[in-house]
C-alpha cells in the first residue's frame, strides 16, 4: 500500500478526525506550541492551528510530510505550520512545545 492510499484512508474516517478534534478542543490552550508526531499529511497539526494553536511541528518521515507543506499552504497556515522531514525519534525541535500529537498507525519511524 502507498503512503497516499495510506494516510486517504485514515483521513476518510470521518468519525475517528471528529475524535481527534474534540481531544484538541479539551486539551490545546491558546499559542500552545504544537509537536505532531509522525505527521502524515499534517491533518491533526491543522485541527491543533484551527484550535488556536501558534505553531505546529510537523515531523514525518515519509513522503507524506510534501503534502503536509503543501496543505498548510493552502489553508493559510505556510507561517505557522513547520514540516520536518526526518524521523520522531531523531529530531530535534528548535523550541520546546506545549504540546504532542501523535497518531502512530501502521510502521512507526
Amino acid at each position: 500500500m502507498s503512503t497516499v492510499s495510506e494516510h486517504f484512508g485514515y483521513l476518510t474516517d470521518t468519525r475517528r478526525a471528529a475524535f481527534y478534534e474534540q481531544a484538541i478542543a479539551k486539551v490545546l490552550q491558546e499559542d500552545d506550541t504544537v509537536a505532531d508526531l509522525g505527521c502524515g499529511f499534517g491533518i491533526f497539526g491543522l485541527l491543533c492551528l484551527n484550535a488556536g494553536a501558534s505553531n505546529v511541528w510537523g515531523i514525518d518521515a515519509t513522503d507524506a510530510i510534501d503534502i503536509a507543506r503543501e496543505t498548510a499552504v493552502k489553508a493559510g497556515f505556510a507561517d505557522n505550520y513547520h514540516c520536518i522531514a526526518s524521523s520522531t525519534y531523531r529530531t530535534e525541535l528548535p523550541e520546546r512545545v506545549d504540546l504532542l500529537i501523535c497518531d502512530h498507525v501502521g510502521i512507526s519511524a
